[in-house]
């Protein structure tokens, strides 16, 4: 079926009839390739040959230009010619061949006459496709004949391919000057033209579907697109698939063209896609003239391979690149590589050709470790591997050999961290050859201590002033970043440092360290205040700064994830929540599991202490998926406690016993990692009813946190754990001795999770008689914390106290909201030690004093729900996200609620009578969390610097 081609068809069937009536005549067919010429031809001979025509067939081809009269040849032996016309012209031809010479204008006359003579019996029709492939001596015939055939019965159609912008042979202007010759421009089918097409070989409606995807990748080229419904109806798939027949085709397409075209296809295949300079570039690749270049781009165009300088589909790509030599691809990469040097292109466009085409040149050294650092900026880990890998083969130096294979290790750090560590013998074994110097030093020194190798941490570090320069600026803000690091984080190892920070000389706050060198410090500076002398509003005015002004680097992760725990510390918990969010919201879907590993522990933290048990172990397993434990090095002991803590308190004791035989490092206890391990595993103790096991733990983690002073309830609250377990033993007095030493250590930004512990254990340690009403401020400040556990559990204890004092409407009101929220936070253990029994499907909030049921409609239903979200422990700021309204109207509603229900305070929201509020409406239309948009100042412009491992410890 010929698709849009009536114009052509009607124009042939015209000259043939005027050849039947003894009017002969010449037709070039032309167009791109595989625009449906030869199909032309062999449909307009099938129609001719009904009308009694005589038609002869031949074909050109590349490989056969050089043979004389060759064409000729098949037309004369064309199946249907009569015997002794044919045996008259192969005579001619043989003769021809015997004799070039021959080939004159007396014997072009006599072989014309004797084809001519042919017509003198029924018209003849002469189909020659791919004419331009012909050989000259049957072109030179061809073109003589059409200059005598007018009176003749005699037509003579040519089909050649003719791109736009080309030049015109000199035949076909010799041809187009006589009357009796036709042109015939074939162009590519339109949308609606490949519609019709795919409703030959598709239903109706798919061919609908489909038209307007197949047009864009095929352009309109018959046979691209032909072979894609091929692809499409072998996937079965409902969509245009490109397969093995579309690649077929667009190879066929590149080989029918010119040599020029398949040249180019080449060299835009081994680009890509990436430069929109392409073209001319790819022109340079195969020394074409810019004169050219374009006019070959415009012929690959009307075939439908390109589209402007990009491949219509990737496939057209995939199918040039696969068919390429491997060492004309190599060869085309490096040029590629010289031209863009020479164009002054980015490092990491000239490097993707370097790495491709392993070219060594004196130049690419260099380049190689520029375009490194850069392709991480990029997020492109791959590239910055194969750059610093092939730079390490080009290097002759040994020194510069071990830059590169440190650099290498900083770069598998971040995908594959047991390939880093297995580099660190060869590592230390450079630094002592003196190899590796100033910042790398550093980071070889701290991934040391990372992995527990404390005697080769200590060999460097007494080699250190020999290994640096004490002028680098970049090599001391990062030795004062290690410091500060070990003083908040590994503080039973920082005495290793201080041979290092003797050779610092300078201001470190001064500029000469540095914009990026200032940003470090105050990160770690900040933590290692709240570490050490508990949370300050300085410290959390620090370290939003450095989340709100630091883009994520592999340079800059550790120093949010400081910043990130400072909040954690200062008990930010909503913030601290937002912030570790959205930092893992960055790292998400990056190459780079070591920054997920450390942003889900960082999540998962946050989870634990507001009591979303569920959440916090999913985090920290992704944590320790992400990061095998191994590579995790002594911060193992980050994720381990936080899954350990919510496991016991889910209830889930065999999987929590399975965790602890798992082996951690001998450096752990050395590590503030090593102090949340303890509290956690002592809490597990504690649960499973091995008391001076867990006491034990509670104490050596007391005394370690003495040794180190940092002895701040914040960081972790061993008292309030010890008390528990002494009051267990029956040890009252020593309980109260510790409560109340935990009381005096709560400095004025103490968090509100921190304190109410505090004053939950006071309550504890009491006379009975007190018991309620501190037990009663405690759960007033844990209230507005966001640390639901800590408030189920206080409000367990709650209902204990004022059931002993015989206050049992407190009691059961208490014990009802406790279960609500040890339901939300997923604490079986709570639930199964504390709450026994009680019915747990409705939801109650009550209302205190003397007020009637009916005074309750006296609230609107946004003052209901912002009463009721108050009722259950919801502080301001998640009532205000919850409901999607301000913390302003949120104060503004419970302020009416109060005032019209006749109460003071929220706990006098969960007294009788009762509000009954089903528990299914706790998600009332526009009570989910929206998402939460961060407000960033500009980050600042990254800083290039060598590169160094960053271990997400923090």
């Amino acid at each position: 079926m010929l698709i849009e081609r009536d114009f052509e068809t009607a124009t042939l069937s015209q000259m043939l009839a005027d050849t039947h009536s003894g009017a002969g005549g010449v037709g070039l067919i032309l167009g791109p390739v595989a625009s449906g010429k030869t199909a032309l031809l062999e449909a307009f001979g099938r129609q001719a040959a009904g009308t009694g025509a005589v038609v002869l067939s031949a074909s050109g081809a590349r490989s056969e230009t050089a043979v004389g009269l060759g064409v000729v040849s098949q037309l004369v032996h064309t199946p249907g010619v009569r015997a002794d016309i044919a045996d008259q012209v192969s005579a001619y031809v043989e003769d021809a061949e015997a004799d070039a010479t021959l080939l004159d204008s007396r014997f072009l006359h006599r072989l014309s006459s004797a084809v001519i003579s042919w017509s003198a019996e029924s018209p003849l029709v002469i189909c020659v496709d791919d004419a331009h492939h012909a050989d000259p001596a049957s072109l030179q015939f061809l073109q003589h004949m059409a200059r005598r055939i007018r009176p003749a019965h005699v037509l003579v159609l040519l089909a050649e391919r003719a791109d736009p912008g080309e030049r015109r042979p000199v035949r076909h202007v010799d041809l187009m000057r006589r009357p009796h010759c036709r042109q015939l421009r074939l162009a590519p089918l339109s949308r609606n033209g490949v519609g019709v097409l795919l409703a030959g070989k598709l239903d109706e409606g798919k061919a609908r579907a489909l038209a307007a995807e197949c047009f864009a990748v095929s352009g309109g080229n018959p046979l691209l697109a032909t072979a894609l419904v091929q692809d499409t109806r072998a996937a079965g798939t409902g969509q245009v698939v490109a397969g093995p027949a579309y690649r077929h085709a667009v190879l066929s397409c590149l080989h029918s063209s010119e040599p020029r075209a398949l040249e180019l296809a080449r060299a835009l295949a081994v680009l890509g896609d990436d430069e929109q300079s392409q073209i001319s570039l790819a022109g340079g690749m195969v020394s074409f003239a810019p004169a050219t270049t374009e006019p070959v781009r415009r012929a690959l165009e009307s075939a439908g391979v390109l589209d402007g300088h990009r491949f219509r589909h990737a496939e057209a790509r995939v199918a040039v690149l696969d068919e390429l030599d491997p060492g004309i691809r190599s060869a085309l990469h490096g040029q590629a590589a010289r031209l863009l040097f020479d164009q002054g292109a980015r490092p990491t466009a000239i490097a993707t050709h370097v790495v491709a085409g392993n070219l060594d040149e004196p130049w690419t050294e260099h380049l190689l470790s520029e375009a490194s650092e850069a392709a991480l900026l990029e997020d492109d880990v791959e590239l910055a591997r194969a750059c610093i890998a092939m730079a390490g083969r080009c290097c002759t130096d040994d020194r510069d050999r071990a830059i590169a294979k440190a650099s290498l290790a900083d770069i598998e750090w971040r995908t594959t961290p047991a390939k880093a560590m297995r580099r660190l013998p060869e590592l230390v074994h450079a630094t002592r050859a003196g190899h590796l110097t100033g910042v790398r030093v550093v980071g070889i020194f701290e991934f040391l201590l990372w992995f527990g190798r404390v005697d080769e941490a200590v060999e460097i570090a007494h080699a250190f002033g020999d290994l640096v320069d004490s002028r680098d600026r970049r090599t001391r803000g990062e030795l004062l970043t290690l410091g500060s690091w070990l003083a908040s984080s590994v503080p039973g190892m920082r005495h290793l440092v201080e041979p290092m920070l003797a050779t610092i000389t300078g201001d470190p706050q001064s500029s000469q360290f540095g914009l990026a060198v200032n940003s470090q410090l105050k990160a770690i500076d900040a933590l290692t205040s709240a570490v050490r002398e508990g949370p300050s509003e300085a410290a959390v005015l620090d370290a939003e700064q450095v989340l709100e002004g630091t883009r994520m680097t592999d340079i800059t992760l550790r120093h949010l994830v400081f910043a990130a725990t400072v909040l954690i510390y200062a008990e930010r918990l909503d913030k601290a929540a937002t912030w570790s969010e959205h930092l893992m919201a960055q790292a998400a879907g990056r190459p780079a599991p070591t920054w997920q590993a450390s942003l889900a522990e960082l999540r998962a933290e946050v989870a634990l202490r507001q009591g979303d048990l569920p959440l916090a172990a999913r985090n920290a397993k992704v944590a320790l998926t992400k990061m095998t434990p191994e590579a995790w090095g002594i911060g193992v002991g980050a994720p381990l406690a936080t899954l350990l803590a919510a496991l016991t308190e889910m209830g889930r004791f065999d999987e929590a016993a399975e965790l602890l035989n798992q082996p951690v490092p001998d450096a752990l206890g050395e590590t503030r990692f090593g102090l949340h391990y303890l509290h956690a595993r002592g809490h597990y103790y504690l649960a499973t009813g091995r008391l001076p096991t867990a006491l034990n733990d509670f104490l050596a983690c007391g005394d370690q946190m003495a040794r180190w002073e940092l002895d701040q309830p914040s960081l972790v609250p061993w008292r309030s754990s010890a008390a528990e377990v002494y009051l267990k033993l029956g040890d009252r007095e020593k309980a109260r001795e510790l409560a109340e030493e935990q009381a005096a250590k709560l400095g004025p930004d103490c968090g509100d999770r921190t304190r109410g512990i505090t004053l939950r254990t006071l309550a504890l340690v009491a006379d009975p008689a007190r018991r309620p009403e501190l037990m009663q401020e405690a759960v007033d400040v844990l209230e507005k914390s966001g640390a639901k556990l800590e408030l189920a559990r206080t409000l367990a204890e709650l209902s204990r106290a004022c059931q002993a004092s015989g206050d049992a409407v407190t009691a059961r009101t208490a014990d009802r909201d406790a279960r609500v929220l040890a339901k939300e936070c997923g604490a079986e253990l709570l639930r199964k030690t504390f709450l026994d029994g009680g019915g747990e499907d409705t939801v109650v909030v009550s209302l205190r004093g003397a007020v009637a049921p009916a005074d309750v409609k006296l609230l609107t239903d946004a003052e209901q729900r912002v009463g009721w979200l108050a009722a259950r422990g919801h502080t301001n700021r998640e009532i205000a996200s919850r409901l999607y309204i301000t913390v302003s109207t949120v104060e503004q509603h419970l302020t009416r609620v109060y005032r019209k229900l006749s109460v003071s305070r929220r706990r006098d929201l969960a007294s009788e009578p009762q509000l009954r509020v089903p528990e299914q409406q706790e998600r009332l239309p526009g009570m989910a969390r929206p998402p939460v948009a961060v407000n960033h100042r500009a980050p600042a412009p990254p800083v290039r610097r060598p590169l160094r491992p960053v271990p997400p410890a923090r």
